[in-house]
């Protein structure tokens, strides 16, 4: 009996919540004709990476009810709003900027979803009403907000490109999203890396945001040095960073390919840490990368973000966090899911002269080689970077979803306490 009390009281939370948040909607696009309240004021919106996922399902369930379905927005922020239905699959029948007397958007088939955030919601809303219109949606400022970042390509200055060096590992994470636990040793050919690096920066001018090498563990790679001076070469301006456990750092003075700690001061190339829970003596590594004048610039655990690398905040970092990405192996996820994933436009991986929009594709094929899976990837879950013609299309394709989006349940990612990896496959499905 206790048990199913407490199903209940789950149960209702979780109808009380959505109905709350339906009456919020309603509210958003109700108006008191007699009232002379003024629209509420513009309000700064920081940096959004997703949106609202109960807004989004919300969003997707109104336009499933009508035949004819119209955004009504004057901006950009209506502009990615279409091209986000239009990745999804979703028809819309027109983007509307204004009130058009040639379409009647009183009739119960039609819908019109309002883009606008909230400083201009009001009027819009009210205007629609005067029209007849009884079925608007007006999505969140959140949803309109990380909508159009996730949709929005990226200029040369927010492009950031990682490449994994080495694939393995010396340490063995559970839910690693590179798989690198799962993966045979293997170690990047650098002649390979050069023409890919080369070509990169003829497409980009030889300057984009930031350039991550990493891995697995990218110090597992003998040649790292030459890897770093190499990046610098093609990429004289572009921020650079080496992500590293730290754990072999003091013995890359020795690496076969070069001192790697010279490389990186040589070519200002930064240093960042992932903290686990191990007796490396963390702060002994930030002190030897600064003895080389190396700006260890970020320190993470995930969930709590970046800290600096002093001594106070190394004190205060907690233990490391990893998320579970899990797989839909029949590839039933929903489309619209896919806006909501944080790697989505920003992990953008180079390998073997293709780009790939997250680290599941580009290295789905560890994940099928050891558990014998067979998660396809199609001409379109990348793009050929000596097929492209100019950088816009590399920023128009990581703005896109791809065929492999059918797989991942973002949903139903969730963080947990960091732990060693019992390389099963239930680390990695619903």
């Amino acid at each position: 009996m206790n048990m199913r009390n407490q199903n209940l009281k789950t149960v209702v939370k979780k109808c009380l919540k959505r109905i709350k948040l339906l009456v919020n909607r309603f509210n958003s696009t109700s108006s008191n004709e007699s009232s002379s309240s003024q629209p509420p004021a513009p309000k700064p919106i920081p940096y959004i990476v997703t949106g609202d996922p109960t807004d989004i399902q919300l969003l997707f369930e109104f336009s499933e009810r009508y035949e004819k379905l119209y955004i009504f927005g004057t901006d950009e922020t209506a502009q990615y709003l279409l091209k986000f239905f239009d990745e999804c699959g979703v028809r819309i029948d027109a983007l509307i900027t204004r009130l058009p007397s040639e379409i009647n958007l009183s009739k119960k088939n039609v819908g019109v979803i309002v883009a606008c955030y909230e400083h201009n919601a009001y009027n819009a809303v009210n205007s629609l009403k005067k029209t007849g219109c009884k079925n608007i949606y007006r999505p969140s400022d959140l949803t309109l907000w990380a909508t159009a970042n996730k949709m929005r390509p990226r200029p040369r200055e927010r492009m950031w490109i990682e490449i994994n060096l080495a694939d393995h590992c010396n340490l063995n994470c559970q839910f690693c999203d590179h798989y690198s636990q799962l993966s045979k040793p293997y170690c990047l050919d650098i002649s390979t890396y050069e023409r890919d690096i080369k070509r990169l920066a003829e497409l980009s001018n030889g300057h984009i945001g930031i350039l991550k090498l990493q891995g697995g563990e990218p110090l597992l790679n003998p040649d790292i040095a030459k890897f770093v001076r190499i990046t610098r070469k093609y990429f004289p301006k572009t921020k650079i960073k080496l992500f590293s456990n730290g754990i072999l750092l003091k013995k890359s003075e020795t690496f076969e390919g070069g001192n790697l700690l010279q490389a990186m001061k040589d070519c200002d190339v930064s240093l960042r840490l992932t903290i686990y829970p191990l007796t490396i003596d963390i702060a002994e590594v930030v002190k030897t990368a600064q003895q080389y004048g190396i700006q260890v610039e970020e320190i993470t655990n995930y969930l709590q973000g970046a800290v600096k690398a002093d001594s106070d905040s190394l004190s205060k970092l907690e233990a490391k966090v990893s998320v579970k990405h899990p797989f839909d192996l029949d590839g039933g996820a929903n489309k619209y899911e896919w806006i909501n994933c944080y790697q989505l436009n920003e992990s953008i991986v180079l390998r073997d002269g293709k780009l790939y929009t997250c680290p599941q594709t580009a290295y789905i094929h560890i994940f099928n080689e050891k558990f014998g899976t067979n998660l396809e990837l199609s001409d379109d879950d990348y793009i050929d970077i000596f097929e492209a013609k100019n950088y816009s299309e590399l920023s128009e394709f990581c703005a896109k979803r791809t065929s492999f989006c059918r797989y991942c349940a973002v949903h139903k990612r969730s963080p947990h306490q960091w732990k060693t990896s019992t390389r099963r496959i239930d680390e990695y499905i619903l």
